[in-house]
């Protein structure tokens, strides 16, 4: 006795496969239909979820989306960050990757390097340039050295020095849910900030973040625009949380104008 078949066709537009699904004919056809559509959708919304690895290196030859392995990869963390959406990674390779603009981590990305702290440095480039190194709004930064961060309210010699309201973070600043770890973020400074400010490695505000297994160390908060400058090495700004398990030296010499961490 043969079995009859009916043959139902799906195709994905995000990839631009075409797949055929069998199902027996015994099936009444609504349950049929329901069944294929559902075995469909399953199938197509998991190819359209799959996340992107997005590839940074000094010797890439810059082919967006930098999702081809290292050969294509960007020479800058923003571009292939600029590429991405939520839930890809960014994978950067040994390198110091000297900044002529803060990075910006806007969408649920894990942004992180190849191997560690020891092969993989963002340099803020101050005196050249003054932003801080990294601003977040989302997402995990995962195993770099973030240094020469520098944050001054003064548009007239820094023009970006104003970014995000300048509250602080010369070397990190946050607002939305964040994790930060296996980081060292050292020599950042911070000067003239506005009230509320501080935070010469890392300042929180409207955040929610974690910072875990960092070593956040000879970072500055200078004299600042207001009476309420805190925080050399971290300041945890309004309506924020911040959870820390991390290493936090103060050096000896002024580092801020309150403390070395507040919140």
């Amino acid at each position: 006795m043969s079995t009859r078949y009916n043959f139902n066709v799906f195709r994905s537009w995000a990839t631009d496969i075409i797949r055929v699904f069998v199902m027996p004919a015994t099936l009444a056809k609504p349950q049929a239909w329901r069944l294929a559509w559902l075995v469909g959708l399953l199938w197509s919304g998991g190819i359209m979820s799959r996340a992107d690895t997005h590839y940074v290196s000094l010797d890439g030859d810059n082919t967006s989306p930098y999702t081809n392995g290292w050969a294509s990869a960007a020479t800058q963390i923003q571009w292939a960050m600029d590429q991405a959406i939520a839930d890809d990674t960014v994978l950067v390779s040994n390198g110091t990757y000297t900044l002529t603009n803060q990075i910006e981590i806007t969408n649920n990305l894990t942004v992180q390097s190849l191997n560690g702290t020891n092969f993989t440095f963002v340099n803020g480039n101050y005196p050249d340039y003054s932003n801080r190194c990294v601003f977040m709004l989302a997402g995990t930064l995962d195993g770099f050295t973030i240094s020469n961060g520098y944050l001054a309210v003064d548009t007239t010699n820094y023009p970006n020095s104003h970014i995000y309201g300048s509250v602080g973070g010369a070397g990190i600043g946050t607002r939305g849910t964040v994790t930060i770890k296996n980081c060292y973020i050292h020599n950042n400074v911070i000067s003239n900030a506005t009230a509320g400010g501080g935070g010469g490695g890392i300042h929180n505000k409207y955040s929610y973040a974690v910072v875990s297994n960092c070593t956040i160390v000879n970072n500055t908060c200078g004299v600042g625009l207001a009476t309420d400058i805190r925080g050399g090495g971290i300041n945890g700004g309004a309506y924020s949380q911040l959870i820390i398990d991390s290493y936090h030296y103060c050096p000896v010499k002024n580092p801020c104008k309150y403390s070395c961490f507040s919140g």
